[in-house]
């Protein structure tokens, strides 16, 4: 699952998370016209910020996982843009809300299944289920089925 931060809003409690997911599930199906769920979860974390660093200290941040990765822009734009300001808990700022994205998602299937190369990856199409194997010398190192929701590296059956 793909998921970005934002900087949890003076007064937001843990237990608001389910409350403005449901806020933040409702503005995403009016103002990206989706009619599926596109908000996964939204978490309370307590984090650092490196770009305004303030020593080692954490402070609670929301951490919002979206079903589609194809959505995190979209989201995380408005979110940004304070078109998703639950109770106008976040102060109005003329550069937005700072949101703070994970790596790519293509880049972090890599880094978790240890591909350094997509020349690495081969399809293999001939199963009935959609498998991806990591090329290499020996055998071949099955990397995702179709039907897990997480990379493994397992041997192919």
């Amino acid at each position: 699952m793909h998921y970005f931060y934002v900087a949890a809003p003076i007064g937001f409690q843990p237990q608001d998370c389910d409350a403005y997911k449901i806020y933040l599930e409702s503005e995403c199906q009016k103002q990206l016209n989706q009619h599926s769920a596109v908000i996964y979860s939204v978490q309370m974390t307590m984090r650092e910020n490196i770009l305004r660093y303030q020593g080692n200290q954490k402070s609670p941040y929301l951490k919002i996982t979206v079903n589609d990765p194809k959505m995190i822009n979209r989201v995380r734009t408005m979110v940004s843009k304070g078109f998703a300001n639950w109770k106008r808990l976040w102060p109005s700022r003329e550069d937005g809300i700072l949101t703070f994205d994970n790596i790519a998602y293509v880049l972090r299937f890599m880094i978790d299944t240890k591909v350094r190369s997509l020349k690495q990856l081969q399809r293999n199409n001939t199963d009935s289920a959609d498998r991806w194997y990591v090329l290499g010398r020996g055998p071949s190192w099955q990397i995702q089925d179709a039907q897990s929701a997480r990379p493994s590296l397992q041997l192919p059956n």
